[in-house]
């Protein structure tokens, strides 16, 4: 099948925000958006929302992703620790900023679209190793040849653009 009639066929697409820690979420697996009212280590807190009753509910759990579209970070869910107030790892999320929660584990492969750049290290599906690192052609841009899980931020280096995940 040629990459066109494989691209024409995606569905869903998220912008990547590369992590080594996190792995690119699926779209169509959004629980909410929102945006963060205070600041403090390791938590985002929002006094818009009561995520222990959104936790109870089910809405979401500990280990789904959330991607700060503000700051271009991704973090996991580690706890919940108050009504308002979610631990999260590697990072806190600033106040004011925009975040996404997504339900982890419901990428099984997407499609990349690489902006202009010269190297990206990705966790493939299927590969025997934890990551494959690919040198891209400066001033290229093109979909990324393998399915993949995550971007990771460590030896990717975007020379302008995004990376857009794209899913079936």
């Amino acid at each position: 099948m040629s990459q066109t009639n494989t691209i024409g066929r995606l569905t869903r697409a998220i912008q990547v925000i590369p992590s080594d820690s996190v792995e690119i979420p699926h779209p169509a697996y959004k629980v909410m958006t929102s945006t963060t009212t205070s600041t403090a280590a390791t938590s985002l807190i929002d006094n818009t929302v009561n995520f222990q009753t959104m936790y109870s509910n089910n809405e979401f759990a500990i280990g789904d992703i959330i991607y700060d579209t503000t700051n271009a970070d991704a973090a996991i869910i580690e706890s919940i620790d108050g009504p308002n107030t979610l631990g999260v790892s590697p990072f806190a999320i600033a106040s004011g900023a925009t975040y996404t929660i997504y339900k982890a584990g419901k990428n099984n492969g997407c499609i990349l679209l690489l902006p202009t750049m010269s190297r990206i290290r990705v966790c493939a599906v299927g590969a025997p190793d934890e990551s494959l690192k690919w040198n891209i052609n400066p001033g290229s841009s093109r979909a990324f040849p393998l399915q993949v899980t995550k971007v990771f931020n460590r030896d990717t280096t975007i020379v302008s653009g995004v990376i857009i995940a794209c899913f079936y």
